[in-house]
């Protein structure tokens, strides 16, 4: 006979975080999923007012107190919650008073994984349309400049005054850098290499070239997690895409006095990644510390030919999405003044179709 399961431990296994309040708005009871949110375990939140909890309420007494009044189910959607860790969290909250003066029943669903996955998925869907049609045009400019460069090959050919030459050499040149660079606004094309990997051989390669490259008063952090497991990947182009986010850290602190960049790695479990979930995703996260990207270009900075530098291609970024998409994952960033953070994300195991 099957053994009845206890109301307790199904509300131990919701995602969602659970709260009990008694009538006098102080916690009773809180599942886990509310203990990770408020980064406070049960016994030490039981006893307490919610206002001893959530530095700031956001109007969730009066909501509380309605509820009770009212004996009506209230909700509130995308809730600005500060939580005791002094982060931000927006939230969906649903209030339910529970009968016979036993209190109230707060369910709080966080939202901004949610966010995060739908906002994934348009810049993963954007960046694969424009790839796209940047590798048609690169098919149509490519045909007329073979047949530019094949025509000066024979014009060289007939001219017998060598100064003539140098006319003929020019064409030939730029002829073949648009082709290089065709080339590299559509993203590698050759097949990728495959092999077991420990992804600290790539940041570890990265951090030796920054140093190679950075002035003396630049510290470059090394911040990783050892226990990350093997995985199968192409270490070169997995090193170019590391590479060229980190060199983009790197020129925004090069002039300042105290600029600093810093490579961690550490794992997701569970982690959705274009719509699909895996589970086991390493995280390599290249923060500085300079003035940040600019708000308008925040929504285009992986697409290509788009930089603020005067020298830079806007390049980079655009090949280190594309070689992280061809393992699976994804790039994504925050940026503010101060403090800039790239997150590169790389399953570990193939998307199971099955699962």
């Amino acid at each position: 006979m099957t053994k009845p399961i206890s109301y307790r431990l199904l509300l131990e296994h919701v995602n969602a975080a659970i709260l009990h309040l008694t009538q006098e708005l102080k916690i009773r009871y809180v599942n886990p999923a509310a203990e990770i949110l408020l980064t406070k375990s049960l016994s030490r939140l039981k006893g307490k007012r919610l206002d001893q909890v959530c530095e700031r309420e956001c109007g969730i007494r009066e909501m509380l107190h309605a509820s009770m009044e009212t004996g009506q189910v209230l909700s509130r959607r995308e809730l600005d919650l500060q939580l005791p860790s002094g982060k931000q969290s927006v939230v969906h909250m649903t209030v339910t008073p529970l009968p016979e003066q036993q209190g109230v029943l707060i369910e709080i669903n966080p939202i901004e994984r949610l966010y995060s996955i739908t906002q994934e998925s348009v810049r993963v869907e954007e960046v694969n349309t424009t790839r796209n049609l940047l590798r048609g045009l690169a098919h149509e400019i490519k045909n007329p400049l073979g047949g530019i460069r094949g025509a000066a090959q024979l014009l060289e050919g007939e001219l017998n005054d060598p100064e003539l030459h140098a006319y003929t050499h020019i064409i030939i040149h730029e002829t073949d850098r648009l082709r290089r660079l065709l080339d590299q606004m559509t993203g590698p094309r050759t097949p990728m290499k495959l092999e077991p990997l420990n992804i600290h051989e790539v940041t570890e390669r990265v951090c030796r070239l920054l140093h190679n490259e950075a002035p003396t008063h630049i510290k470059i952090v090394r911040d990783y997690d050892p226990s990350i497991p093997e995985f199968d990947a192409d270490k070169d182009k997995l090193i170019q895409a590391v590479l060229n986010v980190a060199q983009n850290a790197l020129e925004a602190v090069e002039d300042m006095p105290d600029g600093t960049v810093i490579l961690s790695t550490r794992v997701r479990l569970n982690y959705t990644l274009n719509e699909h979930r895996f589970p086991l995703v390493i995280l390599i996260r290249i923060s500085d510390n300079g003035p940040g990207i600019k708000d308008e270009l925040q929504g285009q900075i992986f697409y290509p030919m788009v930089t603020d530098k005067p020298s830079g291609t806007g390049l980079g970024l655009s090949v280190a999405q594309s070689i992280i998409a061809a393992h699976g994952g994804l790039i994504k960033f925050e940026s503010a003044p101060g403090s800039t953070d790239f997150e590169i994300l790389i399953p570990t195991t193939p998307y199971d179709t099955k699962q």
